[in-house]
């Protein structure tokens, strides 16, 4: 058949089109209901843009013929009910033979794109970024617990914190200078001194947290005066000369050992986000120290890289973050302070700089942030 040309289209009708120049060209968008079955067809255009009504099995139809290579990107676009899932033709091939995962929240986007060179007899899939409109929870409650001669565990409603906090389930013994950190369904509490220092840990099941906290494994050695910091799976506890990792999902473990920190010291304070942990400041024999170590989760059996000093050295202090900065605030060094340094991750081998202080000098403070630093 001959191409076919009129003021509004050029038809081609398979023949080859050589070296052409494009600019500011568009592409067809195909725009649809998924329904529960749907039949992706080449000769409607190569962007489709389909909302999931239904979970939905796919068809792909009108390749170009094999050695010809045909492609297409498909926009899928979960419904306001949401959890929609998808079929794939037999035909698709994905990367390391893993089907990718849908968003499934109500409104998510998940993007694809679809490559044949043999006419459909295979489909190479790729998945690409896409837009997670599942709502992110804000937390609802804060738990302190041990002290001086304590073994209370508190806990604040943050939708009512002008009230006495509520106390829960003890912790297993009392202890003071000790560390905590935690996931969004469990809190570990390790280490501490009672008579004497100790390694045991402590797990606060949040959903029954008037129950005693039930005894885990154990840190590695005692440890007492130390800080923590964590991810959604592992929380580091870092404090003399070494770092104990606990691995939450076999927590009656004893921690494991990784690589220690640059310089042994106590009375320090950590913070991280889901790559890295930071540990600065603190004490070391009869000095106050500025030094801020990092520890690479990845690698975390290595000694923690020396990274930029806080601006005064000082102990008993504070710290916080989210995923870009951390600040590490109070302390004493050698008296009470109100300081507040701000490391940057990404420019943290330099000098921490020195923010705007704290309302009083204190040490001895503790800190939390309101967020997920994932």
């Amino acid at each position: 058949m001959p191409i076919r040309i009129s003021k509004d289209r050029i038809n081609m009708d398979d023949k080859v089109l050589e070296q052409p120049v494009l600019k500011d060209y568009g592409e067809t968008v195909v725009t649809a209901n998924s329904g529960t079955t749907y039949t992706i067809n080449l000769t409607a255009g190569n962007v489709f843009n389909i909302t999931l009504t239904g979970n939905c099995a796919f068809t792909f139809a009108n390749p170009p013929v094999s050695g010809v290579a045909g492609s297409f990107t498909l926009i899928l676009t979960q419904d306001g009910t949401g959890s929609r899932t998808v079929t794939w033709p037999g035909a698709v091939r994905w990367p390391s033979a893993v089907v990718p995962s849908l968003y499934s929240a109500a409104a998510s986007v998940n993007i694809f794109t679809f490559l044949t060179i043999n006419g459909g007899t295979l489909w190479f899939g790729a998945a690409g970024d896409g837009v997670d409109e599942t709502p992110i929870t804000p937390a609802s409650f804060g738990w302190f617990g041990g002290g001086f001669g304590f073994s209370t565990v508190d806990r604040i409603d943050y939708t009512t914190d002008t009230n006495t906090a509520s106390v829960r389930g003890p912790l297993s013994a009392a202890r003071y200078a000790l560390a905590a950190t935690g996931t969004s369904t469990f809190g570990w509490f390790g280490g501490g001194f009672t008579t004497t220092a100790v390694s045991t840990v402590d797990r606060i099941e949040y959903a029954t947290d008037t129950n005693t906290a039930s005894v885990r494994g154990t840190l590695s050695t005692t440890l007492f005066g130390h800080a923590a910091t964590g991810t959604s799976t592992f929380g580091w506890f870092g404090g003399g000369a070494t770092v104990r990792r606990i691995d939450y999902a076999t927590d009656t473990a004893t921690a494991s050992l990784r690589g220690p920190l640059s310089l042994a010291r106590r009375e320090l304070a950590a913070t991280g986000t889901s790559s890295f942990g930071w540990f600065g400041g603190g004490f070391a024999g009869s000095s106050f120290v500025s030094t801020v170590d990092r520890i690479e989760y990845a690698t975390d059996t290595a000694t923690a890289s020396l990274r930029g000093p806080l601006s005064p050295a000082r102990r008993y202090l504070a710290a916080t973050g989210i995923s870009t900065y951390g600040w590490f605030g109070g302390g004493i060094g050698p008296s009470d302070r109100s300081t507040v340094d701000r490391i940057d991750y990404a420019n943290d081998t330099a000098t921490a700089s020195l923010r705007g202080p704290l309302s009083l000098a204190r040490r001895d403070l503790a800190a939390t942030q309101n967020s997920p630093v994932n």
